[in-house]
């Protein structure tokens, strides 16, 4: 689960707030079925800032994120992504 995964890899407690539908991507060879969620965490964002790098909506296609990824946050915050 994403929230024993976060635990486990930054030392941090998160909530699940929401579980969104999932999402499939089709590969050549595979298919990849995201499970999104949308998470709260009370960790102070700059204990993660070695590890991580937060990016505003804006910042996705800059920063290259996936296209699968990219398209659930466009569905989410679609005036965001014009």
């Amino acid at each position: 689960a994403a929230d024993l995964d976060l635990r486990r890899r930054f030392a941090i407690e998160v909530n699940i707030r929401h579980r969104f539908p999932g999402v499939e991507h089709e590969f050549t060879h595979f298919t990849l079925q995201l499970l999104p969620r949308l998470l709260f965490s009370s960790t102070d964002e700059g204990r993660l800032a070695a590890t991580v790098q937060w990016l505003t909506i804006a910042q996705i296609d800059a920063a290259g994120v996936p296209t699968p990824v990219r398209r659930i946050f466009a569905n989410l915050y679609p005036q965001e992504l014009d």
